[in-house]
């Protein structure tokens, strides 16, 4: 249903709005949809079109002739002019100065890696341009997108004319969840844009909500440690470009590995038809594997050591790996490598035998660290014991295990027979025991023939996905859902998506360009919150004074401003 609205404003005129009202899955009560189409002349009875809009639609047309207003095409003078050619006093006083950086700057980055194209693909300018909007407020602000009206005033966005209230922010967020068409075909085409990505790594977190109504919030394995219900987020990450791909919202109680099928099923219509997962050791199960094999899905994982089959190969491979013929050096790190082919099959041999490769590493220096940080501990435990009195063995084992982490095994409390002092021994036995697997890991590709590089590279970026659940849940308002319908739960997350997109991009530029050591992330957007742009009653812009540390950060960040 579609009709026009007349709304008085504050200068004591009339507004139109082209009003469209309809109902939304979820939703008890329909939802209206307005765009402003402009005012009211109060002496002819005209529409003075907003200039902001390139032409009526001839559904527009149709009901301002329906309240007998006619439209003659006069649209409104630029803001901050009278008719006349004159200036108001309220005009007059319309001069202002908005932020323009951290805007800019998101927008720019978008648009390089397609982000924009595809959710205007999908959804349309107008409502494309409001989501990256309420994206780019959660991505800099980390607040609750009702308060984005004033945040939103304050920034070049407000010369948009987005409407950014908290009822509009409201039946946005409720009109992405309902268009699920439409998130499907974001997907589709940013999976496009980003080439068609094959090495991708998966994995699932958990987001805790009060919400009651809601279907997929349940109890599950909360990541959290928070004792409340949840829905579960599992998200696909590209490992190359290092970018979120693509996610999902589950039902709480649903484990991670039963994800992967209906994920995987999810790429190929998307139009991704090869691609492999790098997965972390908590999928590891052989049920898991063989699941994955049969689906015909690639994949490297971490594998546990504590496996009997696991043992044995360590076993096999003990003597090479500690040879430096086995050493490769990557970057400034140097492993020790050794490979040999894993054979998985089902219990009592039945179905066909897989073949996968098994890649065994040390890390050279992580083991060093980690010997030398025993050694540390230990030697330091038996410099204090020799300094205490202690009545009995207990109180002496007790005095060890409160002032040092427990280390069952490694050393023993025993009374001297002459000084009737207690001494405390660290078992060398022990000792090498604890140390012989520091620093090894064992990583098994789906594919038997892939060399050691690679699969150490895939496995090692999946190191990457908890840095954009850290984004999601502590650098944007996203660690608990607070959202009263499951429309509005899907229509909330997928703009905190983009806005761990927008994130993520300002992230890699930094790194890029080798200054995550110099700047953080929020450091750059505080540099960037200076750059602001003059506003005047005519709608003419220039840009303001750009303090130096800022333009020494743009400059090596290889980003130039737009020419006013």
């Amino acid at each position: 249903m579609a009709f026009i609205l007349r709304q008085k404003n504050q200068s004591g005129g009339v507004d139109l709005y082209y009003t469209v009202s309809r109902r939304i899955p979820g939703k008890k009560h329909p939802v209206q949809e307005r765009k402003y189409l402009g005012k009211l002349d109060g002496e002819s009875g005209e529409l003075v079109k907003n200039r902001k809009i390139d032409r009526l639609s001839p559904e527009e047309l149709a009901a301002l002739a329906a309240k007998g207003i006619a439209f003659r095409g006069r649209e409104c003078p630029p803001p901050g002019r009278s008719p006349s050619g004159g200036a108001s006093k309220r005009q007059l006083e319309r001069w202002r100065s908005l932020e323009h950086g951290r805007v800019w700057a998101l927008r720019s980055l978008a648009e390089g890696v397609g982000l924009m194209d595809a959710l205007e693909t999908a959804f349309g300018k107008r409502l494309a341009d409001r989501v990256f909007a309420l994206a780019v407020f959660e991505c800099v602000e980390n607040a609750a997108i009702y308060r984005a009206e004033n945040w939103l005033d304050g920034t070049i966005l407000a010369e948009e004319g987005l409407d950014m209230s908290k009822s509009a922010v409201g039946r946005l967020v409720a009109e992405v969840g309902a268009e699920e068409p439409a998130r499907n075909r974001f997907f589709q085409a940013w999976i496009k844009e980003l080439g068609y990505p094959k090495a991708l790594i998966h994995d699932t977190t958990s987001i805790s909500s009060y919400a009651e109504r809601i279907d997929m919030i349940e109890y599950g394995y909360n990541r959290d440690r928070e004792k409340l219900p949840q829905l579960n987020f599992s998200m696909v990450y590209t490992a190359r470009e290092q970018l979120p791909l693509v996610y999902r919202l589950i039902p709480g109680s649903v484990p991670d590995v039963s994800t992967l099928t209906g994920t995987s099923r999810l790429l190929e219509a998307y139009g991704l038809k090869r691609f492999a997962y790098a997965l972390d050791r908590g999928f590891y199960s052989k049920a898991n594997l063989l699941l994955m094999l049969e689906k015909k899905i690639g994949f490297t994982i971490g594998a546990p050591l504590f496996p009997s089959d696991m043992k044995r190969l360590l076993a096999k491979h003990r003597g090479r790996l500690g040879r430096l013929e086995s050493g490769l050096l990557v970057g400034d790190k140097t492993y020790r490598h050794s490979k040999d082919a894993y054979v998985l099959r089902r219990e009592k041999g039945r179905g066909r035998p897989y073949k996968l490769g098994a890649h065994l590493f040390v890390n050279s220096k992580k083991r060093a660290y980690m010997t030398n940080e025993l050694d540390t501990l230990l030697l330091l435990l038996r410099e204090r014991f020799g300094k205490e009195d202690f009545s009995t063995r207990a109180e002496a084992l007790e005095w060890c295990e409160s002032n040092f982490p427990p280390k069952s095994g490694l050393y023993s409390v025993s009374r001297r027979r002459r000084a009737g002092k207690f001494q405390l021994a660290i078992s060398e036995e022990a000792y090498r025991e604890r140390i012989k697997n520091y620093g090894t890991f064992i990583i098994l590709n789906s594919d038997p023939n892939e060399e050691a590089l690679p699969t150490l590279f895939a496995n090692k970026r999946r190191d990457a996905v908890e840095k954009m659940f850290d984004i999601l849940k502590n650098e944007t308002p996203n660690r608990r859902l607070r959202v009263a319908s499951d429309t509005n739960a899907h229509g909330k997350m997928f703009i905190a998506f983009v806005a761990v997109v927008l994130r993520t991009l300002m992230e890699n530029r930094l790194r890029k360009h080798g200054m995550m050591n110099a700047l953080t992330v929020n450091q750059s957007f505080d540099l960037l919150r200076k750059i602001r742009v003059a506003v005047t009653p005519n709608g003419e812009m220039a840009m303001q004074e750009v303090p130096s540390k800022t333009r020494k950060m743009l400059a090596a960040l290889e980003l130039e401003l737009p020419k006013m």
